[in-house]
């Protein structure tokens, strides 16, 4: 399961105070999270943690499709070519950090191993909607481009807004 930028803020911005220039995006593209060790280079689709303390200072390089989350601050290069950075002013614990981020993909990667499990033991098209509930919070609707509808999610049946 890949993660974007968009989905890491708005789950995080709940638990942390974060800080970033960049415009979020919706592709789908970080793999995992990891810990940055001064020197180390920095790869597209991953997720990087650093503290200010561990890092020296000369201005770190983000690519242009990895994430890097700097817990106080840290210089990077600002090409406009590089890739998204969260700054956390507050004090926080970059395990706990990466236990969040690691929850996400874990609850993402639940979601999706649910549908595929779905899709290949007959489940129905209305129970992988409903499945589904619990990602969107919106009850979600199948339908063709002439405003057929296919199936939808059974807790519409419930809603007094339907």
């Amino acid at each position: 399961m890949k993660l974007s930028t968009s989905i890491l803020a708005h789950k995080l911005k709940s638990k942390f105070t974060l800080q970033n220039k960049k415009a979020l995006s919706d592709q789908l593209h970080l793999e995992c999270v990891l810990f940055y060790c001064d020197g180390d280079e920095m790869q597209n689709h991953k997720i990087y943690i650093c503290v200010q303390e561990q890092v020296s200072d000369q201005d770190l390089i983000v690519p242009k499709e990895a994430v890097l989350f700097c817990i106080g601050k840290v210089r990077t290069r600002n090409t406009g070519a590089n890739g998204q950075v969260f700054q956390l002013v507050d004090d926080t614990s970059p395990f706990v950090l990466f236990n969040e981020i690691q929850r996400l993909f874990e609850y993402y990667s639940q979601w999706d191993e649910r549908l595929y499990e779905l899709a290949n033991q007959e489940g129905t098209i209305q129970e992988m909607l409903d499945e589904s509930f619990r990602v969107f919070h919106n009850p979600v609707i199948v339908s063709t481009t002439k405003g057929f509808v296919i199936d939808y999610s059974s807790l519409m049946d419930a809603m007094p807004e339907f």
